[in-house]
């Protein structure tokens, strides 16, 4: 005899709170305690001082280009927000979606219930694929180039700012490291914002 069709769930996924996600983070990586810190550890404390500033901004989907903020991709998608991360090197791409597929396992194994909506994409930023990559135009609410690991990223800055034009909603995000990612591109970032 055939089973009864289960009932739609009107559960709600809980995602985890900045704290929580900054600290089951620390867990993950086997950081030592704060004045301990490594690398890794002040890494995820800039990570945690960005996203503070960005709760304060309605940002589900968020498009995260290169490695500036090596936690950033994983952390946002830990507490909830849509993530497709890029990078040239297909290794480091693959890389940082088999690390957030195992974040996830490891909540599910601390009693989390939730699915993270995390993509990563290889290749330059500025030759991706819209359309092929299923990339809905329009629908991110923020795309990060930060710091590059010291540079910008490889190709035609326009053609990575004209990427980016496509991506983004109309009320919505374009940050950019002030450090070395924008040296010599005023007059382009100049033309992106009156477009």
């Amino acid at each position: 005899r055939p089973s009864a069709p289960r009932p739609a769930s009107n559960t709600v996924e809980r995602f985890m709170t900045l704290q929580e996600a900054h600290g089951f983070l620390r867990k993950f990586y086997e950081i030592p305690a704060p004045g301990l810190m490594d690398e890794r550890g002040k890494d995820l404390d800039r990570c945690r001082q960005f996203i503070e500033e960005l709760l304060k901004h309605p940002i589900e989907k968020i498009g995260v280009v290169g490695l500036g903020l090596k936690s950033l991709p994983q952390f946002l998608a830990l507490m909830g927000k849509e993530v497709v991360f890029n990078d040239e090197d297909r290794d480091i791409a693959e890389l940082i979606l088999g690390s957030a597929q195992r974040m996830n396992d490891a909540a599910k194994n601390e009693g989390w219930e939730f699915n993270i909506r995390f993509r990563s994409i290889p290749g330059k930023f500025g030759e991706i694929d819209v359309d092929r990559e299923r990339l809905e135009p329009g629908s991110f609410d923020l795309i990060t180039l930060i710091d590059l690991v010291g540079g910008t990223p490889s190709g035609d800055p326009k053609e990575w700012l004209l990427r980016a034009q496509i991506l983004l909603k109309p009320e919505a995000y374009l940050l950019i490291d002030e450090d070395e990612a924008v040296q010599g591109y005023s007059s382009i970032v100049d033309h992106f914002i009156r477009v």
